[in-house]
């Protein structure tokens, strides 16, 4: 039998989890563990549910310059001298971040694995021994044992936990209306205790702070806010709204983006000088000449 390897803390939580035994008490198992993966980190339940891990799916060397200007060459059928040095380092920038987008979810993924397996009885986890991964075997359980994805339960919760902010809303206060109608009818049809305000907080971090367009995203409320005090998650939503009108994650996206096609009309080499240092510098100049002449 494998061993598997939590802390206490862990231990104490994830075997709370009733056991998935098959279809007959998946619903009442998936529901258990969304709960309990978000209150051990707020990452876990998204790396085990997505079908997305990363954009790459193996780590991958940094070119040098010259190799990089040749790459981005062949790519654009244009000779390696037209590739500017804005480009180069660029495609240099993407590579990183995706090497550490990869190395995140590898993390994850394997703090979660062993918590997933915690909640599975033998012979389910005998169906899943191959996975290579938590997300892999997460997904092999739900295409052999949620076949019923009925109920106005299921599909209230399924809708609420999969909202997720970005691009296609129009701004932080439409998503926010989505949001709470969302959890409103989560409330409705599974009971006023059905969700604490803590894993609705846990939850909303969930949602505001991923999504495939905006990259690794981590908002978090002012420190100030009191998490305990009565009433906290309406604070945490206002100032969400006030941080996400300021931020606009995607649209700095873009807006790098189009910053690094337009540098690259620029002649590689060529000097750049703003007016105003130009202007500073000869008054400097004058300065210095006329002490000169003063003290001579």
């Amino acid at each position: 039998m494998e061993v598997i390897e939590m802390t206490p803390a862990q231990q104490f939580d994830i075997f709370s989890v009733v056991q998935l035994q098959g279809k007959e008490n998946y619903q009442e198992w998936r529901m258990q563990l969304w709960r309990v993966l978000n209150s051990l980190d707020d990452s876990y339940w998204r790396i085990l549910t997505t079908t997305r891990k990363a954009p790459i799916d193996a780590l991958r060397s940094i070119p040098t310059t010259d190799d990089t200007r040749h790459i981005l060459a062949q790519q654009a059928n244009i000779p390696a001298s037209q590739v500017t040095l804005t480009q180069v380092i660029e495609y240099k920038r993407t590579l990183i971040r995706e090497n550490k987008e990869l190395e995140i979810w590898q993390t994850g993924d394997a703090e979660v694995f062993p918590l997933l397996k915690a909640t599975l009885a033998p012979k389910v986890a005998d169906e899943i021994q191959d996975a290579q991964s938590a997300c892999e075997a997460y997904h092999r359980i739900t295409a052999t044992y949620d076949r019923l994805k009925t109920g106005k339960e299921y599909k209230a919760w399924d809708y609420w936990v999969s909202r997720s902010y970005g691009p296609e809303y129009d701004g932080p206060e439409h998503f926010m209306a989505d949001w709470q109608d969302a959890l409103d009818d989560f409330i409705a049809s599974h009971g006023k205790g059905a969700v604490s305000e803590r894993l609705q907080y846990l939850q909303f971090l969930w949602a505001v702070q991923y999504n495939p367009d905006m990259g690794m995203e981590k908002w978090r409320p002012d420190p100030e806010i009191d998490l305990g005090a009565p009433g906290f998650l309406d604070e945490v939503y206002a100032n969400f709204v006030d941080d996400a009108e300021d931020l606009q994650w995607w649209a700095d996206d873009r807006s790098d983006t189009s910053t690094t096609f337009h540098l690259s009309l620029k002649p590689e080499g060529s000097l750049m000088v703003p007016i105003s240092l130009v202007a500073c510098t000869l008054i400097l100049c004058t300065v210095l000449v006329l002490i000169f002449y003063k003290t001579s």
